[in-house]
This record gives structure tokens, C-alpha cells and sequence, in this order.
């Protein structure tokens, strides 16, 4: 359901027609209150209606003067877009401005029930049968934003991801079933008639996505081992060890040893830094409290050995000698 009051809207879609007439997109209640939101095919003019559920408003008769339509190839892929913006409607062929009406005041559309229909139009008391579409119809998007006549030229081609700002209903039709599917998760259609038909449109389709794939990869095959080799005996004493790269290309590899031992590299000792007169104070502190904390706890347990409770009566003389550690 489109429900856009008097704010900006922009309808774009490709369109291959027969020439006949037929309604592209629609959401309409006709009769006695004209209510109307519609892209149709008229012989070889396309024209859009648009009017308030008065009908106060109206943008589609000739006789008013308000008539947004012009002339299209017949047989052939387009792109029509469409757009209002407060009192100003326009009309876009293939990235072209080709029609433009001003109305005395914005159409105030306030749609809540009736559904929106592709390539149809609803019937009416009267009507005798549905108007549909005699053509093609594709990649159709709907806006509630003023869409600029740059981003209508440039972007017609590209496929949309269905989260773009302001995009409100986007229908690729190339599903080729029944039920289809609006990409911006806004609302579910539901297919009744018509038919699919496999076309080479100029535009690129939106792709199915899938889960990316992990590149395979190779194992490495392991550098067959060197074989050992024998130091003559004049030069026995002279050669520790020898050690080569092993590798597979010229870059080289892991280092392996062929003769000998493997030569260990010595670690070197570090060297002990010498504290700053502060770390040694902090330090022959802190050994102090250590050894005054080991005397207080070695006398508690021997008064309490003595007697039981004993520790109360020996607290002064064990607290003083435990003190007496840290000067």
C-alpha cells in the first residue's frame, strides 16, 4: 500500500509495450470519489493519473489541463521514472525530462487499504473487465524521496540492493513463478495471471546471493631431506658442521644440517642492573617487616605453647622484640 500524503515520491521501471494500451502499475478506487495513483499505456503515449479521494485534485484529464503523458517507442525496452515534488509532477523517458505540469495545489495521497497492482487495474461498477498491460514490465522501484534527474540518469542501469535510502518497494520480476518478491522486505506480492517471458534487458539484474566460498588450497609437499654427505679427511678437522636450505625454489628454506652438529648459539647473560639508592631503601624495608612479621608469629606460638592463651600475657614483650627487627 503506497501512503505518500503531499511529501516527494519517484516510481521508476523499465517497460516494453506492444502499443496497445493497458495499465502498467496502479493503485486506484474508481466511480463516484475518483482516487487515483496509475502508469498507463495509452495507443502510443504513456501517461500518469494521480487525484486526491475527492477528487478535488486531479492529475490525468486533458480537459483540466492536467495531463503528465508523452510518446514512446513501441517493441522496444525504456525506462520510464516518474516524480512529484509538492505541486511539481515530471515525467523521464530513458534519462530525459519529457513532460512536466504544475498543479494548483499537492494531490494529498492517503492510501491505507487499497493494495498496489503491476501490470493491472482494478475493476470497477461499470468497468466490464481489468485493464491489463500488453507488454513487459521490469526492475520496478519506488521512492518517497525526490529522486534527482542525475540519480535518474545515471542509476537507471544499475541494480539496487532493496536497502537504499528512501526506497520503499522494489520489485525486480525475474523470479519466473508464481509468488514475487519485493527487496526491501516492505511488502509481499503475490502473482495472479500473466505470464513469464525471457527477455535481454538492458539493465543488470539484481544477483542471488551466496555464501562465499574458501579458496582451496594446496598442502605443501616437504623438501625431501638432503643427503649426508662425507668431509674428506685432510679437511676432518678443519669442518665443525656444514648446514644448506632446503626449499623448492630459489628463495631458499628451512636450514638443515648435513655434517656434523648444529652449531647452538650461546645466550647471552644479562646483566644484572644495579638498583638506585630508592630501590634499595624500598627494599631493605620491606626485609625488615618480613623478619619482624616471622619473629611476632614464631613467639605468639611459643607463648601459646606454654599455656594456653599464653600470647596474652607475652604480647608486650613479643610485639617489642618483633619491633625491635626494624631498626
Amino acid at each position: 500500500k503506497l501512503n505518500f500524503g503531499t511529501a516527494a515520491f519517484t516510481l521508476e521501471a523499465w517497460v516494453c509495450n506492444t502499443g496497445a494500451s493497458g495499465v502498467i502499475l496502479s493503485s486506484d478506487k474508481l466511480g463516484k470519489s475518483s482516487y487515483q495513483f496509475r502508469l498507463a499505456q495509452e495507443n502510443s503515449d504513456l501517461y500518469f493519473a494521480l487525484s486526491d479521494l475527492p477528487g478535488n485534485v486531479q492529475l490525468w484529464s486533458s480537459s483540466i489541463g492536467y495531463n503528465l503523458r508523452a510518446a514512446v517507442p513501441k517493441g522496444e525496452w525504456f525506462h520510464v521514472a516518474v516524480k512529484r515534488t509538492d505541486k511539481t509532477h515530471q515525467m523521464y523517458i530513458d534519462g530525459a525530462l519529457v513532460a512536466e505540469i504544475d498543479t494548483p495545489e499537492a494531490i494529498n495521497w492517503q492510501n491505507t487499504t487499497l493494495p498496489l497492482r503491476i501490470g493491472a487495474q482494478r475493476p470497477y461498477s461499470g468497468d466490464g473487465g481489468i485493464f491489463y498491460f500488453s507488454g513487459q514490465v521490469a526492475d520496478l522501484r519506488i521512492w518517497n524521496i525526490d529522486r534527482s534527474a542525475k540519480d535518474i540518469q545515471t542509476q537507471r542501469y544499475s541494480a539496487l540492493s532493496g536497502d537504499e535510502s528512501g526506497l520503499v518497494g522494489y520489485w525486480p520480476l525475474n523470479e519466473g513463478k508464481a509468488k514475487i518478491a519485493d527487496l526491501t522486505g516492505k511488502s509481499e506480492t503475490i502473482r495472479y495471471g500473466g505470464t513469464w517471458q525471457q527477455a535481454d534487458v538492458p539493465f543488470s539484474r539484481p544477483q542471488k546471493s551466496s555464501k562465499p566460498t574458501k579458496p582451496k588450497t594446496t598442502p605443501k609437499t616437504p623438501a625431501a631431506p638432503p643427503e649426508q654427505i662425507t668431509i674428506d679427511s685432510e679437511f676432518e678437522k678443519s669442518v665443525i658442521s656444514v648446514t644448506v636450505l632446503t626449499g623448492s625454489n630459489h628463495t631458499g628454506g628451512d636450514p638443515v644440517t648435513i655434517y656434523g652438529q648444529e652449531k647452538r648459539k650461546k645466550r647471552k647473560k644479562r646483566k644484572k642492573q644495579d638498583l638506585s639508592p630508592f630501590e634499595k631503601v624500598v627494599r631493605d624495608v620491606a626485609k625488615r617487616q618480613d623478619e619482624a612479621t616471622r619473629t611476632y608469629l614464631e613467639r605468639h606460638e611459643r607463648s601459646n605453647r606454654k599455656k594456653s592463651n599464653g600470647w596474652i600475657k607475652d604480647f608486650p614483650k613479643n610485639y617489642l622484640k618483633s619491633i625491635s627487627k626494624l631498626f
